[in-house]
C-alpha cells in the first residue's frame, strides 16, 4: 500500500505494535482522519521500510537522530473516496409530482 504526502488517512490501530515505539500513541485516535505531511525512510520498520508524518501531530525528536520520529503506516489506511454523482442521480430521478 502506498501512501504519498497530502493524502487522507483515517487511524485504524493505535494499540501496541511491537517493530513500532508506542511512546506517543495518545497523540492518535482510533477513526480520525489524518492528512500525511510525509513519507520518510525508516530502517527501524523491517515491512514497510517507512513511517508517516502528519498535518497537526508533531512527534518528538528521535535522540539520536534528532530527526523527528515517524509513525508506523500499519496504523492507518487510505480514506476512501466517495462520489456524489450517484447521489445526485438518484435526486434527478424523482418525478416533480412525488409525495415526500
Amino acid at each position: 500500500m502506498a501512501f504519498y504526502p497530502g493524502q487522507q488517512v483515517v487511524c485504524i490501530n493505535t494499540r501496541f505494535l511491537p517493530d513500532a515505539r508506542n511512546d506517543h500513541l495518545y497523540m492518535l485516535q482510533d477513526g480520525r482522519i489524518y492528512t500525511i505531511r510525509d513519507v520518510v525512510d525508516s530502517p527501524h520498520y523491517s515491512t514497510p521500510s517507512y513511517g508517516l508524518r502528519l498535518e497537526g501531530v508533531r512527534m518528538p525528536a528521535c535522540a539520536i537522530t534528532g530527526m523527528e520520529q515517524v509513525w508506523h503506516p500499519y496504523r492507518f489506511r487510505p480514506c476512501a473516496k466517495t462520489d456524489i454523482s450517484i447521489f445526485a442521480d438518484m435526486l434527478e430521478k424523482i418525478p416533480e409530482s412525488a409525495d415526500a
